[in-house]
């Protein structure tokens, strides 16, 4: 087994040094590029960019902005679909949903099933009703 070791060749032409440390440590970068040189260099320290890895940073920072127009554009989507006047049947249907809940009419306490409103009444009407009767 030694044997076999010692004729083993080693390929010392390259060598990586994992040690050195980047030349531009700036943060939110923004690149120059020289066309004619075909080089990249940081626009705030000067220092020489890898083009790769430039590419690489200005990709990942669209590909996040689009993910954040994405959500934006399903908030709006969201806030267009909501209607504040709809809260309370959702709430009620939320709670009546598999028929576990019952409503309790709030005038006499008594119990009542949804199916059961059947006449409806004009707001302005109705106000001046609930209003009266919750003076007495």
């Amino acid at each position: 087994m030694d044997d076999d070791k010692s004729r083993l060749i080693h390929i010392d032409v390259v060598r990586a040094n994992w040690n050195f440390e980047k030349k531009c440590k700036c943060m939110d970068r923004k690149f120059v590029i020289d066309p004619r040189n075909k080089e990249v260099y940081c626009a705030s320290c000067g220092a020489w960019v890898d083009p790769f890895e430039a590419l690489m940073e200005v990709s990942n920072y669209f590909e996040k902005e689009n993910n954040s127009l994405d959500r934006l554009y399903d908030q709006k989507q969201e806030l267009m679909k909501y209607k504040p006047y709809l809260r309370v049947i959702k709430s009620l249907e939320k709670q009546y949903r598999g028929h576990k809940m019952i409503p309790i009419c709030p005038v006499c306490r008594q119990p009542f099933y949804l199916e059961e409103l059947t006449e409806w009444e004009g707001k302005d009407y109705a106000d001046a009703r609930i209003k009266r009767r919750s003076k007495s």
